[in-house]
């Protein structure tokens, strides 16, 4: 038995309420019991996230009009999607009671009007119906205030019973949004009108029958609703289920796995509820019910209804600004301008609509628009003429928070992109010169792209790099994905980039992740905001996979999306991110997981302006088979049984749209290949690309193709270690083919076919999160296989020579050493070890991919926390460490000058850029409730209001006197920093002493990088539970082991865990975090200056206090 409903807590998650829409005609329904609700869109004023709740619905039963209500319906109670729209199927009193909500379909108009339909069965006479208006419904938190409980919410509004009694008019008086709107209700219940408690009044209707159907209809105008509501209620729901019947007879899907194919229809589903003539498809039905990015134009090219597309794209370019920026549109026919912007959506949905449909007239509608969208473009991304653009937040989709504010990959890529395309419309439209000046001009900006954040060694990008020069490292999903998609790098660049989506920024299922900017990835959370698996980038991944051949990736970021569709808590609603517990209903992503399920799966192109129909399939081996049906092409695949190294498929195509067939099939490397089309032989055609080949061949013009390929899969194995130390050799071994090089496009091996040495120096720095994000790398081994040279490519997961930690302890009195040795070099050295003066002599001793613990005597005096030392060890080692010790006691805290220093409050002048989208959402927050004292280790540092400013802006150089004699300084530092500054270098400290004997004056500098250094400085209550330092991880950071060829726990979302960040110790208070900056000179200098410099954009933080000994 149920408790009470108020008891339950109020929230995003376990969302309880199911929608379904038709144009402006919007319905919702609780599971737990159902209650309904009909609301539209308000036309009036622009709601991002408000319905309008024309009229909620509450049921009961039986001569006593018993409600169904939360506490009397029981367990079994839910309600469903179906197409077209909602049925609750509920037990009271152990009778069954079933409830139907469709919303009427009505033609594509441009005015707000429409209706719902109910139907209502139980098992005893008696059916009672409540219902009357509400005000703006707030539909993001369940169980929602406007849809539970039996009261009706009609303050603002009225209920009048028609003369004859047989309808219910309801207005919304008083309400400022939507208050034109007059809804009807009609059914052969009988009607009775009551006063609200609050003023208004509601309508009760009952009938003695156990069925009753209800006819609801709305619009601006009074006598249009009642007409709607006058129409025959059943003929109305059969004329929905029908529309729905013969739109998924003629499309659908058919793969060994139920929940894509289930999918596929849901994404089509969702698609027709977001529709809304003329402005687009409404982001989510449930709870965003306006228009952002819309890539839903292609999925509905391809199921006949091209013309939605085509209209879309006319309103944004009638409500184009006048700058050239394409707008979000709004309800109310007003467009707005949300994130980066919707300009490098448009050109991609344009081209794409004119190679489907050959749309010459809106060809040259679009050209002048598209010249001024490039003109507004390049203004506002790239200033400077750079030729390589930033961008503001999404410039892929469902990112808030994530911006490339520099010179950045994924926007570098798309720069080039809409040039490209811009030269292909130019091109369709028979201007050759314009044509060849954009394809140059692609050319040339992607040119700039490779020089400016390439990183050759790693083979892919890096994210951006910033006005001051430094570079963001770790680069994001689409600055791997877009590439590879749209051609601009070769197939060696793309395995190596696609390698590191794989096996660092993938999960178990195949999902990827947005970035690994953040300190948690929000798996079983609601954002959207740059660090989550969404289901809008999973099609993106299954994209760039498939033009890589990579035949067992490329659906599992589908399935991944598929599963959470059609599993027990969505059950066909489109969700934002993995895993969230509420239905959005998402659209975008509907959308792009069709699109990619015909486009990258079944591998269908269309290009009406070069006349050609492709075919260029993505199935895994163990399909047996598949098919495809769309309202005008069909594709069916068969595979047959393997006869040795001889592969066999078979396809038929469907598809009379008089153009050229052509098979683009991407395979293994195989040779023999043989094409058959309806029984005769045509040329094909094999081009061998890093690891895998493509097979082609010209299929004709026919209507009606049965096609069989057959070829012999090269079954040549390439072993090789999967990991190798710098400096060490990576022996190859090729088993059924000749052995004839090794390429190097990375650069990664020397001279002397050795790993470069200093293949990691550029990120150690980065600490165990550098060493692990950057590990990998790849080359390629060229074999030749019967008198055919191929290559495939191999990546090694590089590792230090050595990992040397270190410890005193004081009752050995020695320093304790412990070498890990990743070479397969035995070290057998005399050793010594230097720090403070003391020099102490061992023997280190360590196997092959050992690791020893070697005691060095120390009668030395160390100092707290943090030594400076020096190992000499011959070629095993030689450089400096650092062993950590105990407190001392000697610690000394120093009192700076106050005229340094500037209130807390003062943090939001320096950092808190703008310019993008920031995960610091609860600015309020920082630095407020700072205790007296904030201990890290075994220091407490005295806190008082205030710090020690240093910023890229107006602090880039801070300098503080401290003109005392020591040998290590402890500085409190916390750096105003989040995902933007991730994998660079933020800041220089720098330590100058007096010069005494000295040459020049004794200058110590310390690089400051975030991670490594440094971590978040804003605490989880500020940047949303995403910082990179929560109690109860690891401080200092600890490196995962080696397990089968690679670093451990690298599978999102537990990767990268927060116990990677940073190896300074940490300590949060008032919302912020403090690292503790060790700085021993390792003698005692007289120290004049302790100065700070900041190095990159936006970077800012604070001295907060300084000791030392």
């Amino acid at each position: 038995m149920r408790g009470p409903e108020s008891e339950l807590n109020v929230g995003l998650d376990l969302q309880d309420e199911r929608a379904s829409a038709n144009g402006y005609s919007m319905v919702f329904m609780r599971q737990a019991y159902p209650n309904m609700a009909l609301m539209t869109y308000d036309d009036e004023h622009h709601q991002g996230d408000h319905h309008v709740l024309l009229c909620k619905m509450v049921v009961g039963i039986g001569e006593d009009k018993k409600i169904l209500s939360y506490e009397s319906c029981d367990e079994s109670t839910t309600a469903d999607n179906v197409p077209g729209g909602l049925i609750s199927r509920a037990v009271m009193d152990g009778h069954n009671v079933t409830c139907e909500l469709y919303p009427i379909r009505l033609p594509e108009e441009d005015r707000l009007r429409g209706g719902a339909v109910l139907h209502i069965i139980s098992e005893i006479p008696g059916i009672f119906l409540r219902f009357g208006s509400g005000g703006l419904a707030f539909m993001h938190f369940s169980p929602n205030e406007h849809m539970r409980g039996q009261h009706i919410d009609c303050e603002n509004g009225s209920a009048t019973l028609a003369e004859d009694g047989s309808a219910v008019i309801i207005r919304r008086e008083g309400c400022s949004e939507g208050s034109r709107v007059v809804t009807c209700v009609m059914s052969d219940m009988t009607f009775t009108v009551h006063d609200g408690e609050k003023g208004g009044s509601f309508a009760e209707g009952y009938t003695p029958k156990s069925e009753a159907w209800i006819m609801l209809g709305f619009s601006n105008d009074g006598e249009e609703a009642v007409n709607l509501a006058s129409l025959d209620p059943a003929a109305e729901l059969g004329r929905v289920k029908e529309f729905y019947r013969k739109k998924f007879e003629i499309l659908y899907v058919k793969t060994p796995d139920e929940n894509l194919n289930e999918a596929f229809t849901h994404a089509y589903l969702n698609l027709e509820y977001a529709w809304l003539y003329p402005l687009g498809w409404i982001e989510s039905i449930q709870h965003w019910p306006t228009m952002w990015h819309m890539e839903q134009t292609a999925a509905e090219e391809w199921c006949g209804n091209a013309e939605r597309a085509r209209r879309t794209l006319l309103t944004q370019m009638e409500y184009l600004f006048d700058s050239g920026a394409v707008p979000d549109m709004c309800v109310n026919h007003v467009g707005r301008r949300d994130w980066g912007g919707n300009n490098h959506f448009f050109f991609r949905e344009v081209l794409h609509y004119l190679r489907m449909t050959n749309d010459r007239d809106f060809a040259l509608t679009v050209e002048p628009v598209m010249e001024k969208i490039l003109s507004q473009t390049l203004r506002e991304y790239d200033a400077t003429g750079t030729g390589v653009l930033s961008w503001h937040s999404q410039i892929g989709n469902q990112e808030d928070m994530e911006s490339t504010p520099g010179r950045g990959a994924a926007t570098g890529s798309e720069g080039a992109q809409m040039l490209k395309l811009l030269s292909e419309l130019y091109g369709y439209l028979g201007n050759e010169e314009k044509s060849a000046r954009y394809a140059l001009a692609s050319a040339y900006m992607w040119k700039q792209v490779k020089d400016t954040v390439w990183k050759r060694d790693l083979g892919r990008m890096a994210w951006f790099v910033d006005d001051h020069g430094q570079t963001r490292l770790d680069t994001t999903y689409h600055g791997i994905c877009y590439p590879i998609i749209y051609g601009q790098v070769d197939s060696f660049d793309g395995m190596s980039s696609a390698d590191h989506l794989l096996h660092r920024m993938s999960g178990v299922e195949g999902e990827v992740y947005q970035s690994n900017h953040f300190g948690d990835h929000a798996y079983w959370g609601v954002p959207t905001w740059g660090m989550q698996a969404g289901s809008d980038m999973q099609p993106f991944a299954t994209s760039a996979y498939a033009k890589l051949g990579m035949t067992e990736e490329a659906y599992r970021p589908l399935k991944f999306v598929a599963d959470r569709v059609c599993g027990p808590f969505q059950r066909g609603a489109f969700p934002e991110t993995a895993n969230e517990k509420r239905f959005a209903y998402f659209s975008p992503s509907a959308g792009v997981y069709a699109k990619e399920m015909i486009e990258s799966v079944f591998g269908v192109t269309r290009d009406r302006i070069q006349g050609v129909t492709t075919v260029s399939p993505c199935f895994p081996k163990a399909w047996p088979a598949a098919e495809l049906r769309l309202p005008d092409l069909s594709l069916t695949y068969t595979r047959g049984e393997k006869q040795g190294s001889t592969e066999t498929h078979a396809l038929a195509l469907t598809s009379p749209d008089g153009l050229k067939k052509r098979l683009l099939w991407r395979i293994p490397h195989a040779v023999h290949p043989n094409v058959t089309v309806n029984g005769t032989a045509v040329p094909a055609e094999s081009a061998y690309k890093c690891g895998f080949c493509e097979l082609t061949a010209e299929l004709g013009c026919g209507d009606e193709l049965t096609v069989t390929v057959t070829y012999d899969t090269l079954n040549v194995t390439v072993e090789h270690p999967k990991t190798a130390a710098c400096g060490e050799y990576v022996p190859v071994q090729v088993t059924g083919g000749e052995l004839l090089g090794i390429e190097d496009p990375c650069g990664i091996f020397d001279g002397r076919g050795k790993l470069r040495p200093d293949l990691l120096d550029e990120y150690l720095p980065y600490g165990d999160f550098g060493l692990v994000n950057f590990a990998r790398h790849t080359f390629a081994v060229r074999v030749d296989r019967q008198g055919v040279e191929v290559t495939y490519p191999c990546t090694v997961t590089v590792l230090p020579r050595q990992r040397i930690t270190a410890v005193y302890d004081p009752d050995a009195a020695a320093v304790k050493v412990t070498y890990q040795n990743n070479t397969a070099v035995s070290i057998d050295t005399p050793a010594c070890l230097a720090s403070g003066g003391t020099v102490s002599a061992a023997l280190l001793v360590c196997p092959p991919y050992g690791t020893m613990t070697v005691d060095f005597p120390f009668a030395g005096t160390p100092v707290t926390g943090k030594n400076r030392a020096h190992l000499l060890a011959g070629d095993a080692y030689s450089g400096e460490i650092a062993f950590d010790a105990p407190a001392t006691g000697r610690v000394t805290l120093l009192q700076t000058d106050s005229a340094l220093s500037i209130p807390y409050a003062a943090w939001r002048d320096m950092a808190y850029p703008s310019h993008h989208g920031c995960i610091v959402i609860n600015p309020d927050a920082f630095l407020q409730g700072v205790a007296e004292s904030v201990t890290v280790g075994s220091l407490a540092f005295p806190m008082n209001g205030s710090f020690i400013p240093v910023d890229i802006h107006s602090h880039r150089v801070t300098e503080i006197p401290l003109n005392r004699d020591a040998r290590k300084l402890f500085v409190l530092f916390c750096p105003f920093a989040a995902n933007h500054e991730i994998c660079t270098h933020l800041f220089d400290l720098e330590v100058e002493c007096r010069k005494d004997d000295a040459y020049m004056k004794p200058l110590y500098t310390y690089p400051l990088t975030l991670p490594g250094e440094l971590d978040y400085g804003f605490g989880n209550t500020v940047v949303a539970g995403f910082s990179t330092y929560q109690e109860g991880f690891a401080r200092p950071s600890v490196l995962p082991p080696v397990v089968n060829g690679d670093y451990a726990d690298t599978l999102a979302p537990l990767y990268p865990s927060r116990d990677l960040w940073c190896r300074n110790l940490a300590a949060e208070s008032g919302n912020a975090v403090f690292n503790l900056l060790e700085l021993d000179l390792g003698k005692i200098q007289h120290i004049e200056t302790l100065r700070l410099i900041a190095r990159a954009m936006d970077a800012a933080g604070g001295v907060f206090g300084i000791a030392y000994e």
